[in-house]
């Protein structure tokens, strides 16, 4: 088949409008937007849950929209706003049952955020450098240590970057030009001979690593690096390899100028862990089905659940594991004749919207 892609350079922070992109919207929302027991609705904002007086289920989901409060009931709800907003939503949802926010009696939700570890490494050439898909080669020898002996630990994971250019390419060499020089130096010209790199390392789950509510409800992260050492390994290694690296028949090779940084919290990329499952509920908010320990009805599919996270994109993981709590969900609500799975899903779970699921 013709591809529809007109190669524009968008792919990495951009929806794509011609739909010729393998992302979310078009593998796997619109395939069943028209199954009779899918619903999608827009324009709401899912602002807090509400309980029965015991605080043992979910009796409401509160939404903002423009036309006011509008509120919805399900037999089960499946909460997956990410990692941030799933947490603030919790805790945003605390009544007399759980005056600490809702499924935290463990003081867990909303703790051991997680977002990588990540050096971006930028190199300018003095030749153009024709790279439309950039993001398109990895490279994981030294993810559980250094391969010459020197260190046994997990360094990471080093990809290349997409495409920068505009307020992408401005944030990323905001810290080390003036901010006046900033907007004159934002070219085409210079995206056009730069190529970049992502050093990533494990983040490690700390407790004080944390997203809460401000008095006013906004949502406020604190945030410490972690896990430092190694991470700084892999930023050496890559720098002596591109030091290194002679291509001659190729000027791209040529490097001119490099430069690396740590991201700040800004850069936060594939957020994790704030309401980690476990077998505990003293240590976690879920259960290994991912249901809450204090809730009989309330469920958590997305990247929050995650007790650590590794130095790669979690996505894959994520959608397995959703689909392996949705074969869960439907045992328990009896429509299905096989057991429920053991393992991340291999069968493709169905959204029951409309049927008992909100």
């Amino acid at each position: 088949m013709t591809s529809a892609c007109i190669k524009c350079k968008t792919c990495g922070g951009y929806p794509c409008l011609l739909k010729a992109k393998s992302d979310a919207r078009s593998i796997a929302i619109e395939p069943i937007m028209n199954l009779p027991n899918v619903t999608l609705l827009t324009g709401r904002k899912v602002v807090r849950l509400e309980t029965d007086p015991r605080g043992k289920s979910v009796t409401e989901v509160v939404c903002q929209t423009e036309q006011g409060e509008e509120r919805w009931t399900g037999d089960i709800v499946v909460l997956a706003a990410g990692a941030a907003n799933t947490a603030a939503v919790l805790l945003a949802s605390a009544n007399a049952a759980h005056p600490n926010g809702l499924a935290n009696g463990s003081d867990q939700v909303g703790r051991n955020y997680m977002f990588h570890t990540l050096t971006a490494m930028v190199s300018l050439t003095a030749a153009h450098v024709d790279i439309t898909f950039p993001k398109t080669l990895a490279c994981n020898d030294f993810y559980w240590g250094d391969p010459d002996g020197s260190f046994d630990k997990p360094m990471g994971h080093i990809q290349l970057l997409e495409y920068m250019s505009g307020q992408t390419l401005e944030g990323q060499v905001s810290d080390w030009l003036p901010p006046g020089l900033v907007p004159d130096v934002i070219s085409e010209g210079v995206a056009e001979r730069m190529l970049s790199m992502l050093v990533i390392s494990e983040d490690l789950p700390l407790p004080g690593n944390r997203v809460h509510l401000a008095k006013d409800g906004r949502i406020c992260v604190d945030y410490t690096y972690n896990n430092l050492e190694g991470h700084q390994r892999l930023v050496n290694r890559l720098h002596a390899s591109l030091d290194g690296f002679v291509d001659h028949a190729h000027p791209i090779s040529q490097h001119h100028f490099e430069m690396s940084s740590l991201l700040p919290l800004y850069g936060t990329a594939h957020q994790a862990g704030t309401v980690r499952f476990g077998t505990d509920p003293k240590s976690s908010v879920l259960d290994p089905w991912c249901k809450a320990h204090e809730l009989d009805n309330l469920y958590v599919t997305d990247t929050s659940v995650f007790p650590s996270i590794a130095a790669v994109n979690p996505t894959l993981t994520t959608v397995a594991n959703a689909m392996r709590v949705g074969d869960h969900l439907l045992e328990r609500l009896g429509r299905s004749k096989k057991p429920p799975a053991r393992a991340p899903g291999v069968k493709r779970s169905r959204s029951q919207a409309g049927e008992g699921l909100a």
